[in-house]
C-alpha cells in the first residue's frame, strides 16, 4: 500500500526534473521511387490524399533518456518507402497505372483507418 504514493512521487519528480522533447523528421532514402502513371487527375488526387497519414510502421522511433534532465522521442518517416508502399497497395492489377477505381479503393481504406483512429 505504501508503494503507490512513492511510485507517484517518483514519476512526478522525474517528469518535473527535466524537459521532454518530441520530434518528427522526414527522410528520403537511396531507394528509388516506383514509377507509376495515373488514369486521370482524379486518380492522382485520391492517391495523394491517401498519403497524408503515414502509418507508424513506416517510421523508425528512437527514445533518448538522459536521466534526470531530459527525455527525447524522435520519429523518422522514410518518405520513399511510404510512397512505394502506397503505390503497391493502390496498383491492384500491377500494370504500372493507377486507375480511378484503384485509387478509390485505396482512399476508402484510408478513410476507414481515419475513422478508427
Amino acid at each position: 500500500m505504501r508503494r503507490a504514493p512513492l511510485t507517484v512521487l517518483l514519476i512526478v519528480s522525474i517528469l518535473a526534473s527535466g524537459c521532454i522533447g518530441v520530434s518528427r523528421r522526414v527522410e528520403t532514402s537511396e531507394e528509388n521511387r516506383l514509377q507509376i502513371g495515373f488514369e486521370n487527375s482524379e486518380a492522382a488526387r485520391l492517391f495523394y490524399l491517401s498519403m497524408l497519414k503515414p502509418k507508424p510502421y513506416m517510421s523508425d522511433q528512437s527514445i533518448l533518456f538522459a536521466f534526470p534532465f531530459a527525455i527525447g522521442i524522435e520519429w523518422v518517416l522514410h518518405e520513399t518507402e511510404w510512397y512505394n508502399h502506397q503505390v503497391r497497395r493502390a496498383d491492384i492489377d500491377q500494370d504500372g497505372q493507377i486507375s480511378e477505381q484503384e485509387a478509390r479503393v485505396l482512399f476508402r481504406h484510408y478513410e476507414q483507418e481515419q475513422e478508427e483512429d
